[in-house]
C-alpha cells in the first residue's frame, strides 16, 4: 500500500504466467490426495480390504511414477493441459487392476491354488486388459500428432503412462498377490438378472431412443465455438483478469492485439511497407472495424 488508501497492482504477461504457472503446481499434489481418497472409498464398499487397496496401490502409483519422471526426463515441463496426468493415470489405471483383482478372487475358489488363480485370472482377463490399455494408448499416440505443442504432450504423456501403468499391473499385481495372499473377493452382490432381461425385453425401443438423443445432441454439438482466450485455459477467478476489467472500464478499450512483422530488403523499402500498413489501419479504424 501507498500513500492514503492507495493500492499498487503489477499487471502484464509476466504476471499472469507466474501467476497461472504457480496455481499449475499448487494442483497437482491436491489431485493426486484426491485420487487417493477415491480409490480408498471405493474398497472401502466394495471390497472392505485394506490389504487389496495396498495391493492395488503400489502398481498404480509406481506406472505414475515412472511416467513423472519419464516427462520430466524427455519433455521437462508440464502445461495446464497436461498438470493433470496423474488423477486420468489414475482413473484409467485402477480399472486394469479391479478388473484383473476382481478376477482372481473369483478364481481363489476354498482349497484352490492361488498361482493357478493368478494365471487363469491374467491370461483370460489379462488379454481384454491388454486390448483395452493398447487401445486407449493408441487414442492418445493420435493426439500426439497434434500440430499444438500442449496436445502433443499432453497425448505422448498420457499414452505413455497407460502403457506403464498397464507394465506395471502385469509384473508388480501378481508378485504382490503371491506375496501377500488375502481374500480378494468382491464385497457387493452381483447386479440383477432382471436388469438385462429388460433391455433385451425391449431392445427395439432403446434402439430407437439412443438414436434419437444422439441426433439432438449431435445437433447441439454442432453449435458448439472455440474459446480463442488462452486465459479461460488458467486457473479460474484470476485476479489479474479482473484488474483489466477495471482499468478497461475506467479506460476503455481491449486488451485484443494483432503484431504484425515487416520483412524487407532495405530501410526504405522497409519504411513503405510500414506505411502502407499505417494507411490501411487508418483506414479501418475510421470505418469502426478497430478500436486503435
Amino acid at each position: 500500500a501507498m500513500g492514503a488508501g492507495i493500492e499498487v497492482q503489477l499487471l502484464g504477461p509476466y504476471v499472469e504466467t507466474l501467476y497461472g504457472s504457480s496455481a499449475a503446481v499448487k494442483e497437482i499434489l491436491p489431485s493426486i490426495i484426491a485420487s487417493a481418497l477415491g480409490l480408498l472409498i471405493l474398497f472401502g464398499t466394495v471390497y472392505r480390504n485394506l490389504g487389496a487397496l495396498l495391493i492395488l496401490a503400489v502398481p498404480l502409483l509406481t506406472g505414475i511414477a515412472v511416467t513423472a519422471g519419464v516427462t520430466s526426463l524427455f519433455i521437462g515441463h508440464l502445461t495446464m493441459i497436461s498438470v493433470g496426468f496423474a488423477v486420468m493415470l489414475a482413473g484409467l489405471g485402477v480399472d486394469f487392476g479391479i478388473h484383473l483383482l476382481e478376477r482372481t478372487g473369483q478364481e481363489s475358489t476354498p482349497g484352490s491354488e492361488l498361482r493357478n488363480s493368478i494365471a487363469t485370472a491374467f491370461g483370460t482377463t489379462g488379454r481384454s486388459v491388454l486390448a483395452g490399455a493398447l487401445t486407449s494408448a493408441a487414442i492418445f499416440f493420435l493426439i500426439a500428432t497434434s500440430d499444438f505443442a500442449a496436445l502433443q504432450e499432453f497425448g505422448w504423456i498420457i499414452a505413455l503412462g497407460i502403457l506403464f501403468t498397464m507394465f506395471s499391473m502385469f509384473v508388480l499385481l501378481p508378485a504382490l498377490l503371491v506375496s501377500f495372499p488375502s481374500p480378494f473377493r468382491s464385497g457387493r452382490r452381483e447386479l440383477p438378472a432382471s436388469w438385462p432381461s429388460w433391455v433385451v425385453g425391449h431392445a427395439r425401443l432403446l434402439i430407437a431412443l439412443a438414436m434419437a438423443l444422439t441426433l439432438a445432441f449431435a445437433y447441439a454439438a454442432s453449435m458448439l465455438e472455440l474459446e480463442s482466450n488462452i486465459y479461460q485455459l488458467g486457473p479460474l477467478n484470476q485476479p489479474y483478469e479482473q484488474q483489466k476489467e477495471r482499468l478497461l472500464a475506467k479506460a476503455g478499450g481491449s486488451t485484443n492485439v494483432v503484431l504484425a512483422v515487416l520483412e524487407n530488403q532495405d530501410l526504405q523499402s522497409l519504411l513503405e511497407s510500414q506505411e502502407s500498413i499505417e494507411n490501411t489501419l487508418a483506414a479501418l479504424k475510421e470505418r469502426g472495424e478497430i478500436l486503435s
